[in-house]
């Protein structure tokens, strides 16, 4: 596979980082997983993609030990200050449209047959999550989020070595981020 290009591809996309990583070098830590039990973004038991419904974490680093590399995909976007929940949500939907982008791509332009996304936060795909009513509507889609993986995203962007933070170039800023292990 052509890394360089796929990056290109999802700069072109909107991603405003891209990294290679070795995917063995990603941290997962419980701590993380237990963020989602504690429900502090308030998606616990309401999503696909989120605990408790996603994978325990024992099987969620089964998948991720399967992979070797891992691209890292990043996106900013400038809020109109610090308090903007606006543009947060409004950059996460866009965040997760580059993230189904980027999944197309792997799967049409660079012949990706076996692979894990993982998106930022919970799934956004559907306006109304089918959970725990009905089964998921596009599982070819849904992403699990990186958090109920175990993953700290401040980690995940120090070792791709791509910006975090809550301003980029003094403007107030949110930072999403997303992993496609292969």
């Amino acid at each position: 596979m052509d890394i360089d290009s796929f990056k290109q591809d999802l700069l072109a996309a909107g991603a405003t980082g891209v990294s290679l990583v070795n995917a063995g070098n990603i941290e997962i830590r419980e701590e993380f997983r237990a963020l989602c039990q504690s429900n502090e973004c308030g998606m616990y038991g309401t999503n696909w993609s989120c605990p408790p419904a996603c994978e325990s974490l024992k099987r969620a680093r089964e998948k991720m030990s399967c992979y070797s590399r891992a691209l890292v995909i990043q996106q900013v976007s400038p809020l109109e200050d610090s308090f903007d929940f606006e543009g947060m949500m409004k950059a996460q939907r866009e965040f997760t449209g580059l993230m189904v982008k980027a999944v197309n791509l792997a799967k049409t332009n660079y012949n990706l047959a076996d692979f894990l996304a993982l998106g930022a936060g919970a799934c956004t795909i559907c306006a109304k999550c089918t959970y725990p009513d009905e089964p998921c509507r596009h599982p070819d889609l849904m992403m699990p989020s990186m958090e109920a993986y175990g993953i700290d995203a401040l980690s995940l962007a120090k070792l791709a070595n791509l910006p975090c933070g809550n301003k980029s170039d003094g403007q107030p800023s949110v930072y999403y981020m997303g992993v496609i292990f292969f």
